[in-house]
């Protein structure tokens, strides 16, 4: 049998019943005799049967005997199939693979799709699951949320406070500031997307995002470091990005979707780099160069270095695993429970350690960096008492992690 029918699952005598289904198709339309699908499907089915009782003689279906009538053709219709023997008709079907496969395929595709576009009954099965689940998970993990989103809207009530009070007084050259309150406006924004995935069950996803909040952590603790000079340069990269960006869309734009910046857009975008490569130097240009003025080797990993946040870097790489598709991610899960071999495809209430700590560590970090940029008794004592409860927060995930049960 043919190996690619196996493979989809399709008999010989289907494939047969096809080639020979082809065949009398073509000889019917040399007398003028169109079958259309209804009529070819008829035909395939009835030749199926041939096929399968190894019968001696077919009898076509009346609706295409009618069809032959009404294309002028009076009593019997005689085909030269040119003898059917087995090698010829397995010969013709080993030839029909693909039109086989295609052919089925349609009207399954047009079943599959009524049933997949129904959606309410699979929709609200799977809302009764995950209804279940979290309450479950609730159970398990409430109070080590509530403790997260309290410590997390402390950050958020503090950076807003800090920036009500000091962003009318914000002058137009104050880069570091103003990196510091957008810096810290995205980092909640994180902890709160990370927050809805762990409340979720999504142990791996919270700690993708923990992983855009350690690099601002690390980001901001470099230009709060250095100043307002390499502040400036860091907002100004903006431009860079923007330049290789539309130059990679103009190179593969393929005219669909969003068009790429016109000739005309393109050079004041290109004229704006070169600006900034004749004043900072053309390694500008080169990833991360706005830290080139500092770092000889502008990585991520020697500013994370630079600043001695490198102690940090295994959690790091742990939560690149689950940003990349390397083969680790594919046996690596936190959210699978070390005992089981399950392929983990949806939520599981196992693995929120983890990104919960480091939210919560590199959150406070970035809100210890705003509020210290412009230092009052009160910000200062706001951060102690922030200090503390992330202690408590802490103390209370060493515990869970000592109960070896989540």
């Amino acid at each position: 049998m043919n190996d690619d029918l196996e493979s989809f699952g399709f008999t010989e005598e289907e494939a047969q019943a096809f080639a020979i289904a082809q065949i009398i198709e073509r000889k019917l339309a040399e007398l003028s005799i169109v079958l259309d699908k209804k009529h070819f499907a008829e035909l395939f089915d009835r030749l199926k049967i041939y096929v399968h009782e190894n019968k001696s003689e077919l009898i076509i279906p009346a609706s295409i005997l009618n069809l032959a009538e009404s294309s002028g053709h009076q009593g019997e219709i005689t085909l030269d199939l040119g003898g059917m023997d087995e090698e010829r008709i397995k010969a013709a079907y080993y030839k029909s693979t693909e039109e086989l496969v295609a052919y089925l395929q349609e009207d399954q595709s047009k079943q599959l799709y009524k049933s997949y576009s129904e959606f309410k009954s699979r929709v609200s099965s799977r809302r009764q699951r995950d209804k279940a689940f979290l309450r479950d998970h609730q159970k398990l993990w409430g109070k080590t949320l509530e403790l997260l989103e309290n410590y997390f809207l402390i950050c958020f009530e503090l950076g807003s406070e800090f920036t009500n009070e000091v962003a009318q007084k914000l002058k137009n050259n104050d880069f570091l500031l103003d990196a510091l309150m957008r810096s810290h406006a995205r980092a909640c924004q994180i902890a709160f997307e990370i927050l809805t995935l762990l409340k979720g069950g999504f142990a791996d996803g919270a700690h993708a995002r923990w992983r855009t909040l350690h690099e601002i952590s690390v980001t901001i603790n470099f230009l709060s470091a250095h100043g307002n000079d390499l502040a400036e340069r860091y907002f100004l990269y903006e431009n860079i990005r923007s330049y290789f960006d539309a130059k990679r869309h103009r190179e593969v734009y393929k005219g669909k979707g969003e068009a790429p910046p016109s000739d005309e857009e393109f050079q004041i975008i290109e004229k704006r780099k070169l600006e900034l490569e004749k004043r900072f130097g053309k390694e500008y240009s080169n990833p991360n160069g706005w830290a080139k003025s500092v770092l000889d080797d502008p990585s991520f990993k020697a500013i994370e270095q630079s600043v001695n946040m490198q102690h940090l870097r295994p959690y790091y790489n742990l939560a690149n695993i689950n940003i990349h598709a390397g083969s680790k991610g594919l046996f690596f899960r936190l959210g699978r429970y070390p005992d089981q071999n399950a392929l983990l495809a949806g939520p599981s209430s196992h693995g929120l350690i983890d990104p919960a700590g480091g939210a919560a560590l590199s959150l406070g970090q970035v809100t210890t960096i705003l509020l210290t940029s412009r230092p009052s008794i009160k910000r200062l004592a706001s951060l102690n008492a922030l200090q503390q409860l992330l202690h408590d927060l802490n103390k209370h995930l060493e515990s869970l992690l000592n109960e070896n049960t989540r």
